[in-house]
């Protein structure tokens, strides 16, 4: 990985650093949710069950349960 050398970096440019890091984090962790979503989709798909099959299958913890 390179390294960058922040001390050349005012409080400001370091904290729009900050901002844009943060905000590819983000983005991302939906890319990588999007997708593991997909391949479990396509899973359940091969398998001839439907998303609302898979989503209601015995033994899933309903949300507040």
């Amino acid at each position: 990985m390179p390294t960058f050398d922040l001390s050349t970096y005012n409080l400001a440019e370091l904290k729009g650093l900050e901002f844009d890091v943060r905000q590819e984090i983000k983005a991302r962790q939906q890319q990588e949710v999007s997708k593991a979503r997909e391949q479990i989709l396509g899973i359940a798909r091969e398998a001839g069950l439907s998303e609302r099959e898979l989503l209601d299958l015995p033994g899933r913890r309903k949300p507040g349960g």
